[in-house]
């Protein structure tokens, strides 16, 4: 009996380590009434951690949640909370596909750390909304565009990365260390920036770094749009790739 009664105790411990192991996320993505989720499709929502040692950020959980209605869909994520660094940002990062193609996609949502709590209420933005309705002229977007931001990182402080746009449809700037020349087009409300030619010189890292990211960032350029102000070049399926700040 004494080794049947510490024998549940045990268990009744190693249960609760575990529940106190585990915390939950809960939230909703939200549509706009005239391009609701379509039946069918699935809502993948990821907690990244934007300063983990890698490029992306790491990903600490996630959660895919069928959509068997028009609306709103709810999901739950379980994580561990002692994954989470009190002192790194971390972020939700959803969107909603239909096979292999992505219909929806959301800019990252706050959560757990630097004053947020573990409640979401995120807003979709179907890709096709994410399409400018500016006309395909190169003079919509003329003008000299800093980089506050690249890859979900902002600029590196004292670092300028730039580009001129002239509505002759070529371009120049600098990298961070290099200067470069190149075209772009916009086209049925797509920009695309050809290839760039770049000087070769060496610079200290945290210019070649960003110079690098600039770059990658251009060249996989596909959309833009204007908001609150900035220029934000967009990829294939609509995420932001850099955000950028016209010069006076």
């Amino acid at each position: 009996m004494i080794r049947l009664a510490l024998a549940a105790l045990a268990l009744a411990a190693s249960a609760s380590v575990a529940m106190a192991a585990t915390a939950l996320i809960r939230g909703a993505a939200s549509f706009d009434a005239e391009t609701p989720p379509p039946p069918g499709s699935t809502l993948e929502v990821e907690l990244l951690d934007l300063d983990a040692a890698t490029p992306a950020g790491q990903r600490r959980a996630e959660a895919s949640v069928p959509v068997r209605r028009r609306g709103s869909v709810a999901f739950v994520i379980s994580y561990d909370p002692t994954a989470i660094d009190p002192g790194h940002r971390h972020v939700l990062a959803a969107r909603l596909v239909e096979g292999k193609r992505t219909l929806f996609r959301a800019d990252p949502f706050p959560i757990l750390t630097a004053g947020a709590g573990n409640v979401a209420v995120i807003p979709m933005v179907s890709l096709e909304a994410r399409k400018p309705a500016a006309p395909a002229d190169p003079a919509v977007l003329a003008g000299t565009w800093t980089a506050e931001e690249i890859g979900g990182e902002p600029r590196s402080p004292g670092v300028a990365s730039f580009v001129t746009l002239s509505p002759d449809g070529t371009l120049r700037g600098r990298g961070g260390c290099n200067s470069f020349s190149g075209s772009y087009e916009i086209a049925g409300g797509v920009l695309k920036v050809g290839p760039v030619a770049a000087t070769r010189r060496a610079c200290p890292p945290a210019e070649m770094d960003q110079e690098a990211r600039f770059f990658a960032a251009l060249e996989a350029a596909r959309g833009f749009r204007m908001e609150r102000g900035l220029l934000v070049l967009t990829d294939a399926e609509g995420k932001p790739v850099a955000r950028l700040d016209r010069q006076a």
